[in-house]
């Protein structure tokens, strides 16, 4: 079973009018994919919290409700 497809784009978001661009990569989310799932893959092994904050922030989200499709921008940390 795929997960999701993540894309690396190469790209970058604005996290405010001031901010530093934001190195991020495209996740498009499968059937049954929740946030906390998403960050977990894109970060193995830590902590997903700030990271599901930072995705909804990022890609300006009003609910954890994820339609099947929808292109995500997950930050890139290193």
């Amino acid at each position: 079973l795929v997960m999701g497809v993540v894309l690396l784009g190469g790209g970058s978001a604005q996290g405010g009018e001031h901010a530093a661009p934001v190195p991020v990569s495209y996740h498009v989310v499968a059937p049954g994919e929740t946030l906390w799932q998403i960050a977990l893959q894109a970060e193995p092994g830590s902590d997903p919290r700030d990271l599901v904050e930072q995705i909804v922030q990022l890609n300006q989200l009003r609910s954890a409700d994820l339609p099947v499709g929808l292109r995500l921008a997950v930050p890139v940390r290193g």
